[in-house]
């Protein structure tokens, strides 16, 4: 039984990928079509291009669950078609089992990118996505929000941060209540207590002379505070470590926008910790359809309701999250709440089913 067995789990890893691969091309063909509209003179369409084929890797994270439920399923359905699953069964290995077993391709897939995306994924995309904004700066000034920053009569102004780089950079000093130095930067590295500005720096110092500095080294001291962007969309840029530190940092009593700063990391770290064991909990839901008569459904319409009910139980789990963070609860229980039920409700099946 063991060949059967090693059968399945090869299959369900080589249509789990294949499934995962498609999901893959096809965003990266999306993406591709919309970075047409940033095109310009310094982000020509070969930039575009490996902006897309920069990104695949962390935009892939995003596909995890559907390709492992559909690679498994799919996986399922043809083995069930063969008798191969009848022949496991007669053998004494219960559906329970094999549903595990089977899982063990999408699951070592799943692991994989969520290795990757911490420690090496999310770096490349961010740095394609920082060559990219330093690249069309110019253009999505109008469009971003700024962000204000004050160290006594020092004053800081950015559009975006990306992890240690900032953009569209604004910084003053004041004298006597008037301007006495005025910087402007598309983008600049925070280290530390400093600020170092690019080459694009443009200097104005007390409003007579201007001038643009060519010295790469250009830098300020800045006593930044302990969270310099409260941004929603800069969680995404963040690595589970650095969403883990970050939630340190903002422990104890906290103002209402830090909490709802915080309630969001902690989403991003619970999901991203949640993923193996929701996989496993939707393999193990849907799994039990594919031990069904082949009289009474094909298993393309099990494998439709399964995509169907993925979709449906994402939809639930961010309603329950969303909920969570409202009534300032615990947001684990947010995440595990539809996980949870679906389990139970697994194992009453599986029971029957014996």
């Amino acid at each position: 039984m063991s060949i059967y067995i090693n059968y399945l789990i090869k299959r369900s890893l080589v249509i789990t990928g294949f499934v995962f691969g498609l999901f893959i091309f096809v965003d990266f063909l999306f993406n591709l079509i919309g970075e047409f509209e940033d095109l310009s003179l310094t982000y020509t369409f070969i930039k575009a291009f490996n902006f897309s084929l920069l990104s695949i890797p962390d935009r892939a994270y995003a596909f995890i669950e559907g390709s492992c439920l559909l690679g498994f399923m799919i996986a399922m359905g043809l083995s069930q078609e063969e008798g191969n699953l009848n022949v496991l069964r007669s053998s004494g290995i219960s559906p329970l089992k094999i549903v595990l077993l089977t899982s063990i391709g999408p699951l070592s897939i799943a692991f994989f990118f969520m290795f990757g995306s911490e420690f090496i994924f999310k770096d490349i995309g961010n740095k394609a996505v920082i060559n990219k904004t330093i690249m069309t700066s110019s253009i999505n000034n109008a469009q971003e929000e700024s962000v204000w920053l004050i160290d006594g009569n020092k004053f800081l102004n950015f559009e975006r941060k990306i992890g240690d780089q900032i953009f569209g950079v604004q910084y003053f000093e004041l004298q006597d209540n008037k301007i006495n130095l005025a910087l402007s930067s598309l983008s600049a590295e925070i280290k530390n207590s400093e600020i170092n500005f690019d080459n694009s720096t443009s200097l104005t110092i007390n409003k007579n002379l201007s001038s643009t500095s060519n010295n790469k080294s250009l830098t300020k001291d800045f006593n930044f505070p302990i969270i310099i962007s409260k941004s929603l969309r800069d969680i995404e840029t963040l690595t589970m470590r650095e969403s883990y530190n970050l939630n340190q940092l903002l422990s104890g009593d906290i103002g209402k926008q830090d909490r709802i700063f915080k309630a969001h990391i902690e989403k991003k770290f619970y999901k991203f910790l949640f993923m193996p064991i929701s996989i496993i909990i939707l393999i193990l839901f849907f799994g039990y359809f594919i031990f069904g008569s082949l009289r009474d459904s094909s298993p393309g319409s099990k494998i439709v309701i399964s995509v169907l009910g993925a979709f449906v139980y994402q939809i639930i789990q961010d309603l329950t999250i969303s909920i969570a963070i409202s009534f300032n609860m615990f947001l684990l229980i947010g995440v595990c709440l539809p996980a949870f039920i679906l389990l139970m409700s697994s194992f009453i099946m599986y029971r029957r089913l014996n």
